[in-house]
This record gives C-alpha cells, structure tokens and sequence, in this order.
C-alpha cells in the first residue's frame, strides 16, 4: 500500500494507538505519519487527554508544527511529564494486557454463545497471517461477536459485571467492556457482520477476577436465552 500510494506522490498515514510502537513500527513499514492516542497505553490511566505524531521527513514535521501553532495546539508541561513517567512502564503494562486478553479471547471462543472471537493473535481471525508477519504481539484490545438468539441479551447482561467497568476509554489499568454498533458507524471498508461487536480491554486487574466476570456473563446470557 505505501509502495502504491508513493509512487502516485501521496502520503501513508497510520494509527497505531492499537500495538504502539512497542508491538509495530509503522515508519519502518513505508507509513510517512503515524498518529498515537497517548490517552490510552502511554498514559495508562486513561485521564490524560493527549495524542502523538510521528513522521518520516523533517519536512513534515516543520509544516505540521507550524499548522498547530496557528491552530493553538499544545499540552500541558504536567500533563507530558505524566506521559513520559508512564512509557516506563508501559513494557510491563501491555505484556500482562496482551497476556491477559489472549487468555479470556479462548475463554469466549470456547462457548457456543459466540459466533467469533476478534483478535489477531488467533489463527481463525481475519489478518491472522499479516499480524504474524510484521507484529511483536498483541495489546488488550479484542472483541467478541455473539450468535444471534444471544446478541439481544449481551447488554442487560452487561449490569452485573463486577470487575469490569463499561466504558469507552480502552488501555488503561481498568478493565473495560462495551457494545459497539460498528456497522452503522463505519463507511469504510464495510464492516462484514450483521451484529454489533462486544469491545473488551483487559487492564491490570488480577486475572482470575477477569475470569470469574466473564464465566457469570456468559452463564446471565445463556440464561436470558433460555438455554
């Protein structure tokens, strides 16, 4: 894709708030601007409203550089200092997130509620092979998709979660679940599934916990579809 839009002279832009630049480095893979959510693994508390751009000339750099100043762009001096106190960490931090999340993707890919698991580390997800190729591992971030006599009952179930919070912010210390309407949000590409998505972020509570949530999620939908 880079090699295809350089040569018609455009530019290749990336997010990689997903792996960080610890799991994948776009730079090195022909992207000329790469654009991180410091927000969510950087800050690790997800209180800390600031992002990142990385880019591949200098030249870019001066010329956004000079497009947020007029524009008013800036952050605070405690605010960058949280961040660069949290990226020592944050090694530790997406190890155990990406550890965990792969453990409760087989735990919902293993009940028959589900319909498929949305993590590239599994070899039946789409990308599988790409992820293999240019990643060095996974985050938290996964989603679950319910089989359809279980989707109308993936949300109330979501009431009694203990560990879990419902929320949005993803890579964090909490631990995060929330439905995701993806196809009427999405134009591009086409998202291929019917149903919405249950987004999950694993963060730094203890595992078992995790697990507990998840195996009485399970059980309060089954019981909701009357199975």
């Amino acid at each position: 894709m880079a090699a295809l839009a350089h040569r018609s002279g455009a530019l290749v832009g990336c997010d990689n708030t997903w792996a960080t630049p610890l799991l994948f480095k776009p730079l090195a893979h022909g992207a000329d601007i790469v654009t991180e959510a410091l927000t969510k693994y950087f800050s690790g508390t997800s209180d800390i409203l600031m992002g990142s751009i990385s880019v591949r000339e200098p030249a870019l750099a001066h010329a956004l550089r000079s497009q947020f100043g007029r524009y008013g762009v800036g952050v605070s001096p405690d605010d960058a200092s949280h961040i660069l106190r949290s990226m020592e960490s944050m090694p530790l931090r997406l190890a155990h997130a990406g550890r965990v999340a792969q453990e409760l993707a087989a735990r919902f890919a293993a009940d028959d509620l589900v319909e498929a698991v949305l993590l590239p580390s599994r070899p039946e997800c789409p990308g599988h092979d790409v992820w293999q190729r240019d990643f060095a591992g996974v985050s938290g971030l996964f989603s679950v998709l319910f089989r359809p006599e279980a989707l109308p009952h993936v949300a109330p179930a979501l009431n009694g979660l203990t560990t879990f919070a419902i929320g949005a912010s993803w890579g964090g210390s909490r631990n995060l679940m929330a439905p995701q309407p993806i196809r009427e949000d999405r134009t591009s590409p086409r998202w291929q599934h019917t149903r919405s998505a249950l987004r999950i972020s694993t963060g730094l509570e203890d595992p078992r916990d995790l697990m507990a949530d998840v195996d009485a999620l399970l059980e309060r939908i089954r019981e909701r579809a009357g199975g």
